[in-house]
């Protein structure tokens, strides 16, 4: 999995409901936890992570079920190459929000870099039961089922992503070359 700042934007911006009103200090300014939020979202959309990540964990100092953070912690982690890390993070993350697409289809990336493909395709259905017109899940589906040599099943998810998004082919497309047979 290309761990590229494009996909981590776009799964970023699936900020939630509103948290509980409780404030905590950025820059010697109060913010509410979704305005902070905000403030860790444009922080690491920018590239300056480590700041996000202070952020992220004074909301979670807060509310350590704060799904959202957790979850942004765990994408951080991700983009480090912690996927261990980043299993923990999202796994907690979908405990407090289970019905969070992003959460499961980022999970299942995390799953499949580690080699746990049966897992991340059951996260990846997950992910795609909740959100089926996302041409990223499409892809990302149908590239582990072309791992596992699940041909007949990969190849419609892979016609999914390419009729949602024809111009940005996802991850999972590089993959149709190495069909044999």
């Amino acid at each position: 999995m290309p761990r590229d700042a494009r996909t981590y934007r776009i799964s970023a911006r699936e900020v939630g409901e509103r948290g509980p009103v409780a404030t905590i200090r950025i820059d010697d300014r109060p913010y509410t936890l979704d305005d902070a939020l905000e403030q860790g979202l444009r922080r690491h959309e920018t590239g300056r992570v480590d700041q996000a990540v202070s952020i992220y964990r004074e909301i979670l100092a807060v509310d350590p079920a704060h799904a959202d953070s957790l979850h942004l912690m765990g994408l951080v982690a991700y983009q480090n190459g912690q996927s261990d890390l980043a299993l923990e993070y999202f796994t907690t993350a979908i405990a407090h929000r289970p019905n969070r697409a992003p959460y499961h289809n980022n999970l299942a990336n995390a799953l499949s870099d580690l080699g746990r493909l049966e897992e991340a395709v059951v996260h990846y259905r997950t992910a795609l039961d909740l959100r089926p017109d996302t041409a990223e899940i499409q892809g990302n589906l149908g590239h582990v089922l072309g791992l596992l040599e699940r041909w007949d099943e990969a190849v419609p998810h892979f016609h999914a992503a390419l009729s949602r998004k024809p111009d940005a082919p996802e991850r999972g497309l590089k993959v149709l070359p190495m069909r044999r047979g």
